[in-house]
């Protein structure tokens, strides 16, 4: 056994050392310890049966000026026999082992099939909007695009009550299949929304010769929202409210906490918001529930 745990644990230096060449390293035993959880939950994707082991949550979206439900971001949680797994673990494993793709297409397939035919598509006469994340290996697939089609046409749901969630990656990215699917994405009529605007390439010569329909503004922008603030500390946020104003963009704001915090992007014209302040993520009866009661007060 000590002679196993050697060669495994001098494997393993060997391939740290692909990317720190000419450094001497020395054995890290709670790197060794997270590098074995991720073996393990990698191995554990390969072997995923998404209909046993992931269920979906969902994250309310609210209209800022009104307090109405505009609709919700889904979000997939996986539950084994160890107890829950972070997305914020496993979802970045599944993109490098490629995992990802058969667990996007639970997503889209589990989302439509709850809401397809189902008075919840709108609520008062307002569409409701789902919006689903997606990774470059999605967009990278040939077939993406037909696979959505077919199922927004057998269970009936509007594409436009669907919106994706890219990141900013997948915008620059020079692949051919995925800008043939971005601009098949745009002609099927679904919404195109980037997620975490500005903390990745921001590169805004994109937004001119893509069309998307929203920009999502990060958590992290939201945080710095505090009372006393400095003016300077905001400025990037504000710059990108300014921006989507100016483009004609819908700007959803993510992890708002505080109500002062929803005032002040309301005040500057931020559209709708998500977060703790509203709800946690919710089972979908909660989220009809959760829908119901907002509307019925806005109409009150």
């Amino acid at each position: 056994m000590l002679r196993q745990n050697l060669i495994r644990l001098s494997i393993a230096l060997c391939e740290r050392s692909d990317s720190a060449p000419g450094k001497v390293l020395l054995y890290d035993p709670h790197r060794t310890r997270s590098e074995s959880e991720h073996f393990e939950i990698m191995t554990r994707l390969n072997r995923l049966v998404p209909e046993n082991e992931l269920y979906l949550v969902f994250q309310p979206k609210v209209d800022l000026e009104t307090g109405v439900c505009s609709g919700a971001e889904v979000l997939v949680r996986w539950n084994t026999s160890k107890g829950e797994i972070s997305p914020a673990l496993f979802i970045p494993l599944a993109e490098e082992n490629g995992s990802i793709s058969k667990i996007t297409r639970w997503v889209i397939h589990r989302t439509l099939s709850t809401v397809g035919g189902r008075s919840l598509l709108e609520l008062g006469g307002r569409p409701l909007v789902y919006a689903i994340n997606i990774s470059v290996v999605d967009m990278r697939a040939p077939d993406f695009v037909e696979f959505l089609e077919s199922l927004l046409e057998l269970y009936a749901v509007p594409p436009s009550q669907i919106e994706l969630e890219l990141t900013e990656r997948m915008l620059i990215d020079d692949d051919t299949h995925v800008r043939g699917n971005f601009a098949a994405l745009q002609k099927l009529g679904v919404r195109l929304a980037i997620d975490d605007f500005g903390t990745g390439y921001s590169g805004l010569n994109y937004l001119n010769k893509f069309f998307v329909n929203t920009i999502k503004i990060d958590k992290s922008f939201v945080d710095a929202i505090e009372p006393g603030a400095q003016p300077g500390s905001l400025a990037v946020m504000e710059a990108v409210i300014s921006l989507g104003i100016a483009l004609g963009l819908e700007l959803t704001a993510e992890g708002i906490e505080h109500a002062y915090q929803a005032t002040y992007l309301a005040e500057r014209r931020c559209h709708l918001g998500q977060g703790w302040l509203f709800s946690r993520p919710l089972s979908f009866e909660a989220f009809v529930d959760f829908a119901e009661r907002c509307n019925l007060r806005e109409s009150a």
